[in-house]
């Protein structure tokens, strides 16, 4: 008996492993600009939870990339290189392989076509 549980449990974690190996990553690419030029900026990403996962500084253009990312939805606070944030946040959904851009005005506090 105790070799069939033995047997089932490393089946199941097999199948885990499996799963886990298959799954494609995503990415959030993003743009960040102020007053329409392009700014520097560091992005804060927090999980669907609120925890803080990552935190990715731009270029001087204000192109930055998240990568290595689950399938889910996440949230993304900028703040300065003093740790001043801006009033932006964006929230963005990823599938498994997707690469998401997004464009951010740094002094838009709701993304595009949303309302308070």
């Amino acid at each position: 008996m105790k070799a069939y549980a033995l047997i089932a449990l490393v089946a199941i974690v097999a199948l885990l492993v499996v799963s886990c190996l298959g799954q494609e990553n995503a990415e959030i690419s993003f743009n960040a600009t102020r007053q329409g030029q392009p700014t520097g900026c560091t992005a804060e990403l927090f999980n669907a939870k609120g925890v803080k996962l990552q935190e990715v500084s731009s270029d001087p253009g204000g192109v930055g990339y998240i990568k290595e990312l689950v399938p889910g939805t996440y949230t993304l606070k900028f703040k300065d290189n003093r740790g001043n944030y801006y009033d932006a946040v964006r929230t963005v959904t990823v599938d498994a392989g997707e690469s998401m851009p997004i464009m951010v005005d740094l002094d838009q506090a709701q993304e595009p076509g949303t309302t308070p």
